[in-house]
């Protein structure tokens, strides 16, 4: 059941969240790597038709295993005069949102801290039900039509560095980026990321995904998302940067239809995270959240 006073659920969902991530790079996968991208279409209400949104809601009911894109709550599967099928277990997607709080209790102090608080509730797959009276409000070829970055997957005209390069352009007071050198990085402290050129790079495409990745460490410039620099490599703080970064990269190569040209599965990456996902139950749902204001930011996009 949704937990209606934004305090914790009773079943951690913080854990529930990342003990399937976790079972997600154990099996090989880097799950912020956006799945449905030309293979199926992005999970939605089966009562709406809205698409859900949030990357965490879009990696969880990715990845389970079910071939039917849609979703309902047990409550909508009963007001259709259906039932979830015995044994069958839910899937949490969830909202988050923040408060500010004061640090402390001076009086003027003016210090504040962001708590995060979690909105639960789980949702079954079309195939966990039956008895539905009625079918999907769109079909699956409707949906693959009207999300752009399915349809530029499937678009043999679509051209994954011409779409990059709006991506950039369009960005809203970027950062400056400086071109030469051996390696990508981006300086908190002079606004810049810089960049290899991009013949050093194997694939053109490959330039624009560690673009991204460095365009959304940016996005926490005091002027920009204005989040907290981390501090010491190897840090609580850095390794939650590296994942908004991560994911915010990620959608934004899906978003010029390149995310598949760029999985970097090895056995080293996908054993990083497994290492501080095991550390931090709460780590990808507050860089999911992080990550999709980023990606918006750069879009030009309401978070």
């Amino acid at each position: 059941m949704a937990n209606q006073t934004g305090a914790e659920p009773k079943v951690d969902v913080y854990q529930v969240i990342t003990d399937r991530l976790i079972a997600a790079l154990e099996a090989g996968v880097a799950p912020w790597r956006r799945p449905w991208s030309g293979v199926t279409p992005a999970p939605a209400n089966f009562v709406s038709g809205r698409r859900y949104t949030g990357w965490i809601n879009l990696m969880l009911l990715s990845f389970r295993p079910f071939h039917n894109p849609f979703w309902l709550t047990r409550g909508q599967v009963q007001k259709l005069g259906g039932e979830v099928m015995e044994d069958e277990e839910g899937t949490p997607i969830i909202s988050i949102w923040w408060r500010e709080l004061p640090v402390n209790d001076r009086p003027g102090d003016g210090r504040t801290r962001r708590i995060p608080r979690l909105r639960e509730s789980l949702v079954f797959n079309y195939e966990q039900c039956r008895g539905l009276r009625k079918h999907p409000k769109s079909s699956a070829g409707d949906f693959f039509a009207n999300d752009p970055i399915l349809a530029a997957a499937g678009n043999l005209e679509h051209d994954p560095i011409a779409a990059a390069e709006a991506i950039i352009a369009a960005m809203p007071e970027p950062p400056a980026i400086e071109e030469g050198g051996t390696s990508a990085v981006y300086d908190p402290i002079l606004d810049v990321v810089r960049m290899p050129r991009p013949g050093r790079f194997e694939r053109r495409v490959d330039y624009y995904s560690v673009l991204f990745h460095e365009l959304a460490h940016s996005t926490g410039h005091k002027r920009r998302l204005n989040r907290a620099w981390p501090g010491h490599l190897g840090g609580p703080e850095h390794s939650q940067e590296e994942l908004i970064a991560e994911m915010a990269a990620a959608y934004l190569c899906g978003q010029a239809g390149i995310c598949d040209q760029t999985l970097d599965n090895s056995a080293a990456y996908l054993g990083n995270w497994l290492k501080v996902l095991r550390g931090d139950r709460r780590l990808v749902v507050m860089a999911a959240s992080q990550a999709q204001r980023a990606a918006a930011y750069i879009l030009g996009r309401e978070s």
